[in-house]
């Protein structure tokens, strides 16, 4: 059985702190060691920055609304998902999409960009925890 955890929180980058002290919090309870709970920070961050370019475009003036971050505790795996705000469809794929994207990628296991329609979520992605567990090192870099 997996513990979900929601956040909603406004689409600004204000509250960036918010989410990965989140995310340190669940990822350290989880003991993935220190390398990965960074990993985990700058990935939620990309995430959430993604997500707000697409909800609040550069035109737009008016409230955007509230992202939504879920987060699924499972034994071996966190997967971490904002869902796409009704009524907001995807942007085409631009430059800094694709540079979200592979950073995405080189930071989690999985990883899915949305269509942003109202099926498919601005971002999915998910870490497993790696054989190593008792590591918590810097790994030499």
């Amino acid at each position: 059985m997996a513990d979900i955890i929601e956040l909603r929180l406004p689409p600004t980058s204000d509250y960036l702190s918010v989410l990965r002290a989140t995310i340190g919090v669940i990822a350290g309870g989880m003991s993935f060691n220190y390398d990965e709970i960074i990993q985990l920070r700058v990935a939620v961050s990309e995430a959430f920055n993604l997500a707000i370019r697409r909800v609040v475009p550069e035109e737009q003036t008016g409230a955007a609304p509230n992202l939504i971050v879920r987060f699924t505790v499972e034994t071996e795996r966190l997967e971490i998902l904002i869902p796409s705000p009704h009524g907001y469809p995807a942007p085409r794929a631009v430059e800094e999409e694709i540079e979200s994207q592979a950073l995405l990628e080189s930071l989690m296991d999985e990883v899915q960009l949305g269509g942003g329609s109202a099926d498919e979520p601005v971002v999915s992605m998910a870490k497993y925890k790696s054989a190593g567990d008792g590591n918590s090192g810097s790994g030499g870099r």
